[in-house]
């Protein structure tokens, strides 16, 4: 079991603990998974369980011993792992009933047995498509976060890339089908001269979650979208946002979408009325005044 000693002796780096499974990144940029296997999701080669921790190998590689490494960030979703290694590209391996994998295929059946079928059982590079037609690979990453069944990573460049399930609008592409390959997060409210195109741009940081996705801008900003009817969103609605809408109570643009209330502690407290404030509604924002925001306990 030298594997084994091997990975208790160096530190490990990070730990994810995921549905079914537990992946962990070593230091020395080795990632290594255990428990069931039933997806691909341990990133050997195979559809089993691992009953202890396992290497997942470059499933981009001829060889079938080469592994993975030089990965510096890791993130599991429910059945599927993606990882970003020190060149900017991403890896992603498991379920792909939703194309969370990002390499241009769905599983159109999980039994393991199926000639169709397109869970990976090693790490496959995550694809793009610049022009619709041809693929390349997705390059230039300094983030990735694996959803419940979507994907996305931070570029270099600022730009957010989604791909995967649809469903809950987590992606923001601006629809609810699912995205096989990664793409550019839709601009949505985010409206800066200096959003030259229509995507979200200047990212810091994100998040993403089953029924929604976060993500923070230069400026402190914050931004989601997706289902929102468990108020997720955070933009006093339970609208569904298919494209980002900034997070918060913006003073200077005033939506119409009737009463605004605030719950706290189960308690209603309405914010404001349109009605009331018609005459402060400025359709184009002129500043950003921020408020504190209570966390509940």
């Amino acid at each position: 079991m030298p594997e084994i000693t091997q990975t208790v002796r160096l530190m490990t780096l990070l730990i994810l603990q995921s549905a079914i499974f537990i992946s962990a990144l070593r230091r020395d940029g080795n990632v290594f998974s255990w428990g069931s296997g039933s997806y691909g999701q341990i990133g050997k080669g195979f559809f089993t369980e691992a009953l202890a921790p396992t290497q997942a190998v470059n499933g981009e590689s001829a060889s079938s011993t080469a592994y993975l490494r030089n990965i510096v960030k890791i993130s599991a979703g429910a059945y599927h792992n993606i990882a970003l290694s020190d060149d900017s590209s991403v890896y992603a391996w498991g379920r792909n009933a939703n194309g969370q994998l990002g390499n241009n295929t769905i599983t159109t059946n999980d039994s393991i047995d199926n000639a169709n079928n397109y869970n990976a059982n090693s790490p496959k590079r995550v694809l793009i498509s610049y022009d619709g037609e041809n693929m390349q690979n997705l390059d230039g990453i300094v983030n990735v976060n694996a959803g419940v069944n979507s994907s996305m990573a931070v570029g270099r460049d600022g730009y957010l890339y989604s791909w995967g399930s649809g469903a809950n609008n987590t992606t923001g592409v601006g629809s609810t089908a699912n995205s096989l390959t990664a793409k550019y997060t839709k601009r949505g409210e985010s409206f800066y001269s200096d959003d030259a195109t229509d995507r979200i741009g200047w990212i810091t940081s994100a998040t993403i979650g089953d029924m929604g996705t976060s993500v923070v801008r230069y400026d402190g900003s914050v931004y989601s979208w997706g289902k929102n009817s468990t108020y997720n969103v955070g933009d006093f609605s339970s609208v569904e946002r298919t494209e980002p809408v900034q997070t918060g109570l913006r003073e200077d643009r005033r939506e119409a979408i009737g009463v605004a209330t605030l719950y706290t502690d189960g308690v209603a407290t309405e914010v404001y009325n349109d009605d009331v404030n018609a005459a402060n509604y400025n359709p184009l924002p002129q500043r950003l005044l921020y408020q504190r925001i209570n966390i509940l306990k």
